[in-house]
């Protein structure tokens, strides 16, 4: 009896030891003397000594009394946050590189990737937080400039618009109704502008504005009843416009409707076009925008399904991306894209990751 627990001691033993050689072991004490310069030390130190002492180190000295693996797992988590942090600084010196040759937009970016990464090191998250604030400082004021700048040409164009309707309304008897229609037109497309310009620079509030007084504008132009075609297509692209500035507020009902309401403009454009045997460019320019508004419509139901997906509401988010995928094949049908194949290649994927995770359930 006594031979064999002798022996099975002596296997035992045997496994541990062939068990360290493969694991990296640390004292306690040790470990609370530990910083990130002596990391590797640990990583590159013998698997039976602690890397700090070099004395041997057995199961008990592990930390917290952890076992083997646990033990491994911390050592792996702690070269995890020193990746991080060499990343960080990485991005750090880039955004320092950028800020010196003038090119803000790329040091935010760089400095924001940084930040994201969430390493517990107060230093180099302090050297990035001022360095982002020097960098936003600087995207201010030439925002700002280019804000003032843009506002006074659109107030001028606008303005121009404007007398030249008064003026027209004051001479009607000189003026057709046809000529009136076209100058609100024209007035719209400058409010709309304004709007593009706001909404290329994420200031959705404002550009909502602009796009509803391109509407009212517009709407006065259809009222005198001329029969032009290019008022239709041009209120089609402001009310496609208020759906993406609603869809990016992450309003999704009002973004649908207002894409709803800017395909049936382009449906009827399409037609008067077609009627009149117009030239096939004016068609097709027609159709690459009401192509455009079904891939508007697909991405806001993407958006719809991630936000659910995100609060594990699997089921929603599937009837969310199906519905995507539909909009994106009646875009196909109208006007073919390679983007719009991208676009359908990856709701594909979103759709199947959300089978997967219904089927977990």
């Amino acid at each position: 009896m006594t031979n064999k627990t002798s022996a099975k001691d002596a296997i035992d033993f045997s496994i541990t030891q062939d068990k360290r050689k493969t694991k990296t072991f640390i004292h306690t004490k040790c470990f609370k003397s530990f910083s990130l310069n002596e990391i590797n030390k640990i990583f590159n130190s013998s698997a039976s000594k602690c890397p700090f002492c070099n004395k041997e180190a057995i199961r008990e000295d592990f930390i917290e009394n952890k076992d083997l693996d646990e033990a491994n797992n911390l050592i792996s988590s702690l070269q995890g946050s020193l990746e991080k942090i060499n990343k960080s600084l990485n991005h750090y010196f880039e955004a320092e590189r950028y800020f010196e040759n003038d090119s803000f937009q790329k040091a935010h970016r760089a400095c924001k990737s940084g930040l994201d990464l969430n390493i517990d090191d107060q230093i180099i998250d302090l050297a990035l937080t001022k360095m982002l604030s020097k960098i936003e400082s600087k995207l201010n004021e030439s925002s700002d400039t280019r804000v003032s700048e843009a506002e006074v040409e659109f107030k001028d164009e606008i303005q121009k618009y404007e007398t030249l309707i008064e003026k027209q309304i004051l001479d009607q008897d000189k003026c057709e109704s046809n000529c009136l229609a076209k100058s609100y037109n024209k007035l719209a497309i400058a409010w709309s502008k304004w709007g593009d310009f706001l909404y290329e620079s994420e200031n959705f509030h404002d550009a909502e504005g602009k796009f509803i007084n391109a509407i009212e504008k517009n709407t006065k132009g259809l009222e005198l009843k001329c029969n032009d075609v290019d008022l239709n297509i041009h209120r089609a692209h402001f009310v496609n416009s208020l759906g993406l500035i609603f869809k990016n507020q992450t309003q999704y009902s009002k973004a649908l409707s207002k894409f709803d309401e800017a395909i049936k403009l382009y449906e009827e454009s399409i037609k008067v076009e077609e009627k009149k045997n117009s030239h096939s460019l004016i068609v097709d320019n027609i159709k690459e925008d009401f192509a455009k508004t079904y891939i508007n419509i697909s991405n806001t139901n993407k958006d719809l399904g991630n936000s659910y997906y995100s609060s594990k509401k699997y089921r929603e988010a599937l009837l969310e991306y199906n519905k995507a995928i539909l909009m994106i094949q009646k875009s196909l049908e109208i006007f073919v894209s390679k983007y719009a194949y991208l676009d359908l290649s990856y709701l594909y994927e979103c759709a199947a990751n959300a089978v997967r995770m219904l089927n977990t359930l």
